[in-house]
Parts: C-alpha cells; sequence; structure tokens
C-alpha cells in the first residue's frame, strides 16, 4: 500500500474545500456599505430576501455612496469571509433594468463594490449560477428618484451644499426651475446637487465638458464653464470627490441675459435650456411697446399700458393728460409717462427715460408739436438705473397723441387740434367759411367727401349733411 505525504494530503484536502466551496450557495446575503441604511455596521447589516438558495432580492433605498453583498455577518467575521462584488462596470443606472456582472471573493479582495450616484429606490436581484457559485448577476432597477434636486451657482445665488435652492420633480426624474441668469465673466451660473451635506458627501450634476479659453480673461481661463444655446439639452454627469470633476457649471453666452427654464432629466441624463424672457435690450428688435406712469394708471412693470404697434419699431398712444391729474401719492405729481419695452418685476425689464435724467425722480416737461429723444435704462443684475418720467409744463392739458420710435430712440406728443374750434374769435360778416369735420380737422369745400360737417362762418357755426 502506498501512503501519500502530508503534501499531498494539504493539496487534497484544498481541492476538496474548493469544490465545495463552488458549488454551495450561501444559506443568507447581505448588504452592507454607505449607500444603504446599514452603512458599514458589520452586526446589523441589511438581510436580503432569499427567493431560492440562488436568488435573493432587495426593494428599497440606496443612497448616494456604495455596497457590496457579503455572505455572513458580524465583526471581524465579515471582513475576510466570501463576497459577491462589483466587476467591471460598478455604476448603478438610473433609467431601465440594467445587469452587472458579478466578482466572487473569498477573503473580500479586492474591496470593489458597486456605487450609487444617484438616491432613490431601487430593486436589487443577485442570481447566482446553479453550477458555480462564484458566477452571478446583479439585476437593478431604480424604481423612483428623490423629489427634489437643488440648485447651486450664481443663478440660484447659492454657493453651499447645505443650502441650494430646491427643485422639485414634476414627475419621477424630471426637476423644472426657472431662474434669472445674467452674463458675467465668472459666468458659472448653475449645476445641481443630491442631496444636502458636506460638499466632500454629495453627488454634483455637471456638464460633460466645457469650453476652453485662454488668456482673453472672460469666463475663467480654467475652462470650468460650458455655454449653452438657448432651446437645446446638454449631457450631464454625477460626480462626487473622487469621481469627476465637482466645480463645472453651464454658463450664457455674452448678450444672452435672460430668464431661463431648466429642466433637469436624470433618466435621459440631460439639462435643458429655454429661453423665457430675454433681457438684452435691442432696439432694433423691439415687438411691444408699454407705458408707465399717471397716464397709463399704473406704475407697476408687471401691469403696464400696452401702447398701439404701427410695425418697424414704432408705437402709439392716444388720451387724455392734465398737468394737475392727482393720484393720491405726492411722489407721482406730473410723472405722466415713461416706455417700458416688456412685462415683468422691475428689476427683469428695459425703461426709456427722459435722455437728460440723471438721478431718480427727474422729469422731463414736453409740450405738443415736439419730438423728444429717449435712453434706456435698467435695474437688471443690480443695473444702476434711473426711475424717471415725463411730464407736462403746468396747468397744461387736453388729448394728446404719443408715437414713440424706438429704433431712432425717439417719440413725437401732438395735442388734439379739435379742442377749442369754437373759441375762434370772429371775424366780423365778411369771414370766410371754414369747414371743419367731426374730428375737429379743417377740410375744404373742393374736397370734402359727402357726409356730416361743422361749418362756420364768423359768428355762425352750423351742423350740416353734404351730399
Amino acid at each position: 500500500m502506498k501512503f501519500l505525504n502530508t503534501a499531498a494530503i494539504l493539496l487534497m484536502t484544498s481541492a476538496i474545500a474548493a469544490t465545495a466551496q463552488t458549488t454551495t450557495p450561501p444559506e443568507n446575503l447581505y448588504l452592507i456599505g454607505s449607500a444603504t441604511t446599514a452603512q458599514w455596521n458589520a452586526n446589523e447589516p441589511i438581510a436580503m430576501e432569499k427567493v431560492n438558495a440562488y436568488e435573493f432580492t432587495y426593494t428599497g433605498p440606496l443612497t448616494i455612496g456604495e455596497f457590496k453583498m457579503p455572505w455572513v455577518k458580524g465583526d471581524p467575521a465579515m471582513w475576510g469571509n466570501n463576497t459577491y462584488m462589483a466587476s467591471g462596470d460598478a455604476s448603478l443606472k438610473s433609467a431601465g433594468i440594467n445587469t452587472y456582472d458579478c466578482m466572487f471573493t473569498t477573503n473580500g479582495q479586492p474591496d470593489q463594490k458597486w456605487k450609487v450616484f444617484l438616491p432613490g429606490t431601487y430593486k436589487l436581484t443577485l442570481k447566482i449560477n446553479p453550477d458555480d457559485i462564484t458566477s452571478a448577476k446583479l439585476t437593478a432597477e431604480c424604481l423612483s428618484l428623490p423629489d427634489k434636486i437643488y440648485a447651486f451657482g450664481a443663478a440660484p445665488d447659492q454657493w453651499s451644499s447645505y443650502g441650494g435652492v430646491e427643485v422639485p420633480s414634476t414627475e419621477n426624474g424630471i426637476y423644472i426651475c426657472s431662474f434669472n441668469m445674467n452674463y458675467s465673466n465668472e459666468n458659472k451660473q448653475i449645476k445641481f446637487f443630491m442631496p444636502r451635506g458636506e460638499w466632500n458627501a454629495v453627488s454634483y450634476i455637471v456638464p460633460t465638458e466645457v469650453d476652453h479659453y485662454s488668456g482673453n480673461g472672460k469666463l475663467g481661463d480654467d475652462g470650468s464653464v460650458k455655454l449653452i444655446e438657448p432651446g437645446k439639452s446638454y449631457p450631464f454627469q454625477v460626480s462626487f470627490v473622487g469621481n469627476g470633476p465637482l466645480d463645472w457649471f453651464w454658463g450664457i453666452q455674452e448678450n444672452r441675459s435672460g430668464k431661463y427654464e431648466v429642466i433637469v432629466n436624470i433618466k435621459d441624463k440631460t439639462v435643458t435650456f429655454n429661453l423665457l424672457k430675454s433681457y438684452v435690450f435691442d432696439k432694433d428688435n423691439v415687438t411691444e411697446l408699454y407705458m408707465l406712469g399717471l397716464a397709463a394708471e399704473s406704475f407697476d412693470s408687471n401691469n403696464p399700458l400696452k401702447m398701439n404697434s404701427l410695425g418697424n419699431g414704432k408705437f402709439s398712444w392716444t388720451g387724455n393728460l392734465d398737468y394737475s391729474t392727482d393720484d393720491g401719492i405726492a411722489d407721482h405729481a406730473n410723472k405722466q409717462f415713461k416706455f417700458v419695452t416688456s412685462t415683468g418685476e422691475w428689476n427683469e425689464v428695459h425703461y426709456l427715460v427722459p435722455t437728460d435724467a440723471d438721478a431718480n425722480g427727474f422729469t422731463k416737461e414736453v409740450e405738443s408739436g415736439e419730438s423728444y429723444t429717449m435712453k434706456m435704462t435698467t435695474f437688471i443684475n443690480g443695473g444702476n438705473g434711473v426711475d424717471a418720467f415725463f411730464g407736462l409744463k403746468p396747468n397744461d392739458k387736453g388729448k394728446y397723441t404719443i408715437t414713440a420710435d424706438v429704433p431712432n430712440m425717439s417719440f413725437a406728443i401732438t395735442k388734439d387740434s379739435s379742442v377749442g374750434v369754437f373759441e375762434i374769435e370772429a371775424s366780423g360778416a365778411d369771414a370766410v367759411e371754414e369747414i371743419y369735420d367731426l374730428s375737429g380737422r379743417r377740410v375744404s369745400r373742393e374736397s370734402v367727401a359727402p357726409g356730416v360737417y361743422i361749418i362756420r362762418k364768423g359768428m355762425n357755426v352750423k351742423k350740416v349733411v353734404i351730399k
């Protein structure tokens, strides 16, 4: 009989153990890691539900962080025991049902864990190969995402990861907000993060690429801004400390300041920017014009009086003006009118005021038959605007027509000449016959069309029908 030496016996024992190890599935399977509610507490990991000997499942919350699936619990036994780890792509996706290869380790090494970039409710299913328990697949589905994310940057005027402006979800994974975006040299308008917390413990939603500059002193030479075009969608990446850029932002192009709607679609991994209102003054392309002041019976830029459009940037208004008009506010005395190019908050619009206005409260007195120049003033982005108006000369009143020409930054004002037709002084029996239409305009006998007219000769005035 031939006896085996000690070395041979040890080899056979190891082979038998390895065979058992690769054919016997785990009795239990656990979740542990910073992405789980158990955190790294080896004594109280999350027990996965056992569907059968080769399938385990978990449905519940996962936050930003990482996790792995050990076979046993307890400290220190867990750390050097059988564990399913991530293999290859270890980042859980937020859209669809995704399957990942698993790696099996007998001693917890290499310690390669799955990564969760977006917090939410996930369904995890681990299926083990019955023929080889070292082979397994993890299927993951994100069932729901957070009900809010947070905006950060110059547009929301927030710079702390403990703060930020809440952006609510309109439906699962879609978040919509609107912000004023005003161009600046740094131009770090907006990025997003979740959840609130220490800057190195949250995930950031940032551009996948940025535009670079060299030596022009604009938008930061560090190349940390992605310039956007209104109406376009841009892909994003989710970054946190140790995984990609944190200080990348979306920014706007020069002369594109305005109010923007921003749509973050987590599932499509896109951010869309829609321009709701431009804050750039373009005198050659103004399509609407409004009035504020006593004439408009409003000093609220959200509710101005709309003027009639004549085309090509020209607008008109006809109405009564009176120097003595009193709306009960002393500060409004003789502030008859100024122009505003759109409706909106007082610091979101452009005003057209007297060219020589140099201080708040300035009033330029105007009179019929004259034209006046004007200038644009605004308080957008903290601009040094001037609260100035056009007014009448003392004791003046009447029905006026104002015609504004925005491309030429001027307007004309005329008083209705029909006022006082009957106050014309008589010139005696030899007075010349004068014919007026019902609007008070004088017409000639030779060119008069059929209609009703007022005929005056000297002191005699009568209404006649001319056929």
